[in-house]
């Protein structure tokens, strides 16, 4: 058997329901293959969530250290891959794109119109985006130090 950190919900979904049919973990673990630790912890969660839902008992509330660690961690993540993005467009520019933008101008110069929108210049876009973020995680992440150190 395969080992994973998570049970499918169907899985989940079978321990729950030979629970309440009355069965401890002992009774059902052999037969349908699971984990002994894996039926245990699913019971309590479950046991849990019930007693919260029936007692009307507060749910668990996150702590403000944790809360501000998983925004940092979720703008780690669009900033990497933000910065992946713009490095790439940086390393290997679109000629098309710049084709197109020339054809643009052009047709605004047949037609009469005076505003010419120019090229945007890359390594500016990918300044501006790491400072961004680098301002967002704050200068006591070093991923945010990292990212605002040589644009200053």
């Amino acid at each position: 058997m395969v080992k994973t950190k998570e049970l499918s919900k169907d899985t989940r979904n079978k321990i729950v329901a030979l629970h309440q049919a009355g069965k401890t973990h002992k009774t059902f673990r052999p037969h349908q293959g699971f984990n002994n630790k894996s039926i245990k912890i699913t019971i309590i969660k479950y046991d849990t969530l019930l007693s919260e839902k029936i007692s009307g008992a507060e749910g668990t509330k996150l702590d403000h250290d944790f809360q501000e660690m998983e925004r940092k961690i979720d703008i780690t993540n669009k900033v990497v891959a933000e910065l992946l993005t713009k490095t790439t467009e940086y390393l290997q520019p679109n000629p098309a794109y710049r084709a197109r933008l020339g054809m643009i101008n052009t047709m605004s110069k047949i037609r009469g119109q005076v505003k010419a929108t120019g090229y945007p210049q890359t390594e500016g876009l990918l300044g501006e985006s790491m400072l961004r973020y680098g301002r967002e995680l704050g200068v006591e992440s070093e991923f945010g130090l990292s990212t605002t150190f040589y644009n200053v």
